[in-house]
């Protein structure tokens, strides 16, 4: 790959096609002819966070095209949401599509690790707020648990959220404001409460500090 960036330097401002062959497919294609390497599998996870269905056409149309022009030696992994334009945009390969179920046995139980875990009393970011010893204590992790419908992001997010400061309060905020709803509803909402909690604290540290942050923005004059 430096090879080819040193014989193309204008490469980065060349089109998603022509960085796919010269940073991707010359590259591989000469390690296959030069070295028995096996099966490698290459994992391109998320592509649905790509950018809109808009903004990623070109970036399917080269996938598209450029993955089936590499050895067999290399086999991809694709991670996406079920979005219209990439099933659309793969289907020409003859991918072998699989869907992932979230909320299922295996799921609850390492979110509910992950909570138990995060959450401990012990965790350095709860030493300090004079916790109960069982805090939180079985039955919010398993209301937790159902809240995050099977995804790991509401469950990292809501771990973050109260790790941040007043963990109880903010625990008491979370549960009352979240209810049972699609996962991708959850998390919008999740995100709310993260957004608006701050305004409808009554704790004047946690006020001082949001005054603090808000002071050190600076619009530039025109915006």
């Amino acid at each position: 790959m430096a090879e080819q960036i040193e014989k193309l330097p204008d490469i980065t401002t060349s089109t998603l096609d022509m960085q796919f062959k010269h940073l991707l497919e010359v590259p591989l294609a000469e390690l296959a002819a030069e070295l028995d390497l096996g099966s490698i599998v290459i994992v391109l996870d998320a592509l649905d966070e790509c950018g809109t269905m808009e903004t990623r056409t070109k970036l399917l149309h080269a996938l598209s095209e450029g993955l089936a022009r590499l050895p067999s030696t290399f086999r991809f992994l694709i991670a996406s949401r079920d979005e219209p334009d990439i099933g659309a945009a793969l289907s020409c390969l003859g991918v072998d599509v699989r869907d992932v179920p979230i909320g299922d046995e295996s799921t609850s139980s390492d979110i509910k690790l992950c909570f138990q875990q995060r959450l401990a009393c012990s965790a350095d970011a709860f030493v300090g707020h004079g916790l109960s010893s069982n805090w939180p204590g079985d039955p919010v992790i398993w209301q937790l648990v159902a809240l995050s419908g099977g995804l790991f992001i509401w469950a990292s997010t809501t771990i973050r959220f109260l790790e941040s400061h007043f963990p109880e309060e903010r625990l008491k905020t979370v549960l009352s404001a979240s209810v049972q709803a699609p996962p991708h509803a959850g998390l919008d909402n999740l995100y709310r409460v993260a957004l608006t909690h701050p305004f409808d604290s009554y704790d004047e540290n946690e006020l001082v500090r949001v005054r603090a942050s808000i002071r050190s923005v600076r619009v530039s004059p025109g915006n």
